[in-house]
């Protein structure tokens, strides 16, 4: 089941698993810019294996209210893990609420997401474990080797 969802700031998709195979392990997806914040070819499979996936938009961005900045979108991981760690929500798409049960919290976050998945880690003891796929640890070196320039981002 695939649902929208709000805490506070962020907003965002959750796959819940069939209680069947619930394995009682929840993930925050943390995408990397300028990258879309959704990956349903990622959520819905791993809800198919167990797991319940939230795809989280980070404050200030793509849908979500605030102001987007590394800070806040550490405190946008946080809240994803807030809400996971609830257990329940109203599905903004039909008004209805709906539950979920988990015990443990994993980060999951690639390039600029892995970054947020290992600082969110470090700044939190509800998370259990990050997972970061090439993380962006350091924006002031982006791009500082001028011969070895980075693709064109604007595409």
């Amino acid at each position: 089941m695939i649902a929208y969802v709000r805490n506070k700031d962020i907003l965002g998709e959750i796959y819940l698993p069939s209680d069947e195979l619930n394995n009682k392990i929840g993930i925050v997806w943390l995408p990397g810019l300028p990258n879309k914040p959704t990956t349903p070819d990622m959520g819905q499979p791993l809800a198919d294996l167990g797991f319940t996936v939230l795809q989280a938009r980070y404050p200030g961005n793509w849908q979500s209210y605030g102001s987007f900045g590394p800070g806040s979108s550490v405190a946008g991981a946080l809240m994803g893990v807030e809400l996971l760690l609830k257990g329940n929500a109203l599905n903004l798409n039909n008004e209805e609420m709906i539950s979920w049960e988990v015990d443990h919290i994993i980060l999951i976050g690639s390039s600029y997401g892995g970054g947020i998945a290992v600082s969110a880690l470090g700044s939190s003891n509800l998370v259990s474990a990050a997972v970061a796929f090439c993380p962006l640890l350091d924006p002031s070196q982006q791009n500082i080797n001028k011969n070895l320039p980075e693709d064109n981002l604007a595409t």
